[in-house]
């Protein structure tokens, strides 16, 4: 077996394994990670079998495409090391406070992985309902901005549409009917056509937000392009949904069939900030963690937890079924 740069892998002691417990295989490192890891260069290490089933198993197939794609596009070897051990040293714990419990592990945070990208969104609808709490009910708007579909490179597209937005929300009209929202980037594929489609999906605060107002200022700042959609978010819930749903979207799953269209895509989105806030919401973190739970305790490794499971114990499948509920594998 080896890792993303060809090392053979070698085994290892876990680094959670409590004392009196029965030794675990897990995956061999190479010796040279093993000097570096030793010296303090590199910290992480491989997950296990149980680990990497637990954590990419809904995605394996796809994670091995994207993964082709992001070394072909020059992936870091830091990047790649984080890459290639999200979801190692996974820990159980509990807090009392909120009478639940999570997975605490090593996770690569990258946009291109779907489970760091739901835990990113879940994180983000958290954050959001808590600031759109501070606004009354009726003025919560989802708008959608898109471009023309055309054969410019993605990066083009991406710089134009971000470039629009910024002009569009210095713009006099937009300043005296929305105070303040967030924004994310979605990209589509459309393989009939063969084209890319970025677009912006927006939570804004605004009493009143006519839709052919704003196609027709769209069109101004674009030129060619003015098609755009508006809806009423009725609930907090409602609107922080649609915006987490879209950062944990990603792509179209056929951007990863095609290598060079990947690449494109990665090379693309490298650098872009695809969530963002604006407005009087300026400085607000979608992604900052929540402090106020400290109470978090470790309870067992989640290999172990899994063994406990398959050997019929009941409370050990309770656990394991809650934490493969969405949402809750959210420590990143």
């Amino acid at each position: 077996m080896t890792n993303l740069y060809g090392e053979t892998q070698k085994e290892r002691t876990p680094r959670h394994v409590r004392a009196g417990e029965k030794r675990v295989r897990e995956p061999k490192i190479s010796k040279e990670y093993a000097k570096k890891a030793e010296a303090g260069s590199y910290r992480l290490c491989p997950p296990t079998r149980y680990e990497t089933e637990f954590r990419h198993s809904g995605w394996a197939v796809r994670r091995a495409k994207v993964t082709r794609a992001l070394q072909s596009s020059g992936m870091g070897r830091s990047s790649g090391e984080r890459w290639e051990c999200c979801g190692s040293d996974a820990v159980v714990q509990w807090s009392e406070t909120t009478k639940r419990h999570r997975i605490s592990a090593n996770y690569c945070k990258s946009r291109h992985c779907e489970p760091c990208a739901r835990s990113r969104g879940n994180l983000i609808a958290a954050n959001l309902r808590g600031k759109l709490a501070e606004v009354p009910a009726g003025k919560h708007r989802f708008v959608t901005l898109t471009l023309r579909h055309t054969d410019t490179p993605l990066r083009s597209q991406i710089v134009r549409l971000y470039a629009a937005f910024k002009r569009l929300r210095n713009s006099k009209w937009w300043k005296g009917i929305v105070t303040g929202g967030a924004f994310t980037c979605e990209v589509k594929w459309n393989a009939q056509t063969e084209r890319w489609h970025p677009h912006l999906h927006i939570v804004c605060d605004s009493a009143w937000l006519p839709v052919q107002e704003l196609a027709q200022n769209w069109k101004r700042i674009t030129i060619d392009s003015f098609r755009v959609d508006v809806q009423l978010l009725s609930n907090v819930k409602d609107a922080s949904y649609y915006l987490a749903k879209y950062v944990a979207k990603g792509t179209s799953a056929a951007v990863w069939e095609d290598a060079d269209r990947a690449q494109e895509y990665i090379m693309a989105m490298r650098g872009v900030r695809i969530c963002a806030t604006f407005g009087t919401w300026r400085g607000v973190s979608l992604t900052k963690p929540n402090e106020k739970i400290t109470d978090w305790v470790a309870v067992d490794r989640l290999e172990s937890l899994i063994n406990r499971a398959a050997q019929g114990e009941s409370n050990a499948l309770h656990i394991l079924t809650a934490l493969q509920c969405p949402g809750t594998d959210d420590t990143t």
